[in-house]
Parts: C-alpha cells; sequence; structure tokens
C-alpha cells in the first residue's frame, strides 16, 4: 500500500471517528489521543540517519521521541508538519531539544488532528546493525497532559528496519 493512499485512508477513519466520537478526551477529561508512526532507515545510513513520522487524533502541543536501545546523537530541530494529503500545514510546526548524546528528544508546537509530524534521529551505529533500533513517541496537549508511550513501528513482521537490506542467504551445495 503506497503511503499516500494509506494516509488517505487515515484521513477517512479519522473523518468517521470524528463524526462518531466526541474527542480524544475521556469522559473523566484525561487526554487519551489514538496515535499512529514509524520509523525508517533515512537516505544517511553511514550516519545513522533514522526518520520518524507519527499522527494523533487530535491536537498534540509537544512530544517527545524515546529511542528504547540506542544512543541519540543528533537531530532535526524542527520537524515538518504534513496534511494527510503531503502538504505543508501553515502554523503548525515543532522545535526540538535534548542531549547529545542522549536517549532521546524533546518538542514543543503544533499539530493538528490527523497531520502527520515528520522528523529524523541519528545513531552511532549502524541502524541495520544487529539489534534493530526502537523507539516510542508521548505526546501532551496544551494543558501539559501526557498520553503513551507509542511504538514507532520499524517493521510489519518485527524483522529489520525498513529500509534496511535484507540478509544474504547462503546456498548449500552438495558435491
Amino acid at each position: 500500500m503506497t503511503l499516500p493512499r494509506l494516509l488517505g485512508g487515515i484521513a477517512v477513519l479519522a473523518a468517521i471517528a470524528v463524526s462518531v466520537l466526541p474527542s480524544a478526551f475521556a469522559a473523566d477529561g484525561s487526554f487519551q489521543p489514538n496515535c499512529r508512526g514509524s520509523a525508517k532507515l533515512g537516505e544517511d545510513r553511514a550516519g545513522g540517519e533514522i526518520l520518524y513520522k507519527f499522527a494523533c487524533d487530535t491536537k498534540i502541543a509537544g512530544y517527545s521521541i524515546i529511542s528504547l536501545n540506542r544512543s541519540v546523537d543528533s537531530f532535526d530541530t524542527e520537524p515538518v508538519v504534513l496534511t494527510p494529503a503531503g502538504d505543508a500545514v501553515p502554523g503548525e510546526d515543532f522545535g526540538c531539544s535534548g542531549e547529545i548524546p542522549g536517549s532521546g528528544i524533546g518538542c514543543g508546537g503544533s499539530a493538528g488532528p490527523w497531520n502527520q509530524v515528520n522528523g529524523g534521529v541519528h545513531i552511532s551505529t549502524d541502524p541495520c546493525g544487529r539489534g534493530r533500533p526502537r523507539f516510542v513517541v508521548s505526546v501532551a496537549d496544551a494543558k501539559g497532559r501526557v498520553a503513551g508511550p507509542y511504538r514507532l513501528m520499524s517493521a510489519k513482521n518485527g524483522g529489520p528496519l525498513t529500509g534496511c537490506p535484507a540478509k544474504a542467504t547462503r546456498r548449500h551445495h552438495r558435491k
């Protein structure tokens, strides 16, 4: 399934959810958004680039990307927010900061319902090496209520990071 088709499907589901569900807030006023995202190998494998993207069904005012098993050595300071159709959203953006090296980053800004946040982090080890990198995202609303963590899926089957080459298979020849 292509990304535009997937995002189109998400937009339809979001429209249905918005018409059926009043908001991402429970009856007790707690913040309980539905968020989905992924992580994949970036163009700079040698530099340890990993690209992330995620979207939630309600407006968010901040998020944190947390690495569960690798050290984050650098990151995008200004991730891009896109509509489900892939267009930039005026007035929606984030600024990120964090310790280098560290276990993650924190970002403040704004993204509307189902608008996709796109950014990247760099790790010092080969992202395609043994023990694929694992990341989660936690999100916050304008009142400071936090939800998550939500796993940033890196492969449908739990295999290597999306974009990494498949392992070569050994063929045994009989003599």
